[in-house]
């Protein structure tokens, strides 16, 4: 399988599994997909378990402080790769959303932000330093799709042109609503989804006759209802994998 080893600015790049039980959700993704982990002691106490394929990072999967476990169920985040998280974070208040994290440094992975586009979807911005993002995707086990779902599509979707540079289009797909897709260039990357349709986690599976066969739902990261929220979904090749 091709293995990635950049990410264009606006490209979802990495996602990651926060949840109350880490022992279980590794068991039940190792068995559907065949994941091995690696497992990453963290500063604060806690291990951060790398899920892989043929020794390529796919996700992570993390166990929920008891704190933030009260205030809101398992969640998976997507991030966003940029080139300059600082700068591109600071563009958040400007274009209406919410800076939720400011920029910080993951020891020598990265640097990061958490935000919320002013839909109330949150997403993570990645500046990759030792750690781009997955190293493979769009292959079966994998994770091939983000989706923002939200209430206002035509909103979040330029808020992310405006911070990220990227364009969207929409288009009629025979359903009741266009469907809308997230563009870095002519490259599409992801996609809006209307909260009224049902929006799911898409991991692609090996021979199966639809794709995907398994759909997750993702539940909310907050505890009170949201507007919108990014599904963990795709992480996208480079333009020039």
């Amino acid at each position: 399988m091709p293995v990635f080893e950049s990410y264009v600015q606006g490209t979802p790049s990495w996602t990651d599994l926060m949840t109350t039980d880490q022992d279980a959700a590794k068991s039940f993704y190792s068995s559907v997909f065949g994941w091995t982990y690696e497992d990453n002691p963290v500063p604060d106490g806690g291990v951060y378990s790398m899920a892989q394929l043929e020794g390529q990072d796919v996700t992570a999967i993390s166990e929920m402080d008891e704190e933030s476990a009260k205030h809101r169920p398992p969640s998976w985040n997507t991030y966003i790769t940029v080139d300059d998280v600082d700068a591109t974070t600071a563009k958040v208040a400007g274009a209406g959303g919410m800076v939720m994290m400011e920029p910080f440094d993951v020891m020598d992975s990265g640097r990061m932000s958490m935000v919320a586009d002013p839909t109330g979807a949150g997403v993570a911005f990645w500046q990759p330093k030792d750690h781009i993002g997955a190293t493979v995707a769009n292959e079966p086990g994998t994770v091939i799709w983000n989706e923002c779902f939200t209430d206002d599509v035509e909103t979040a979707a330029t808020f992310y042109d405006t911070v990220l540079g990227t364009n969207h289009v929409s288009a009629d797909t025979g359903g009741p609503e266009p469907y809308t897709v997230l563009n870095v260039g002519e490259n599409t990357v992801g996609g809006y989804l209307h909260k009224d349709v049902e929006a799911t986690v898409k991991c692609q599976t090996s021979g199966s006759s639809i794709s995907p066969a398994l759909t997750l739902r993702t539940p909310s990261t907050r505890s009170k209802p949201q507007a919108a929220r990014f599904s963990t979904a795709r992480s996208t090749p480079p333009l020039d994998p």
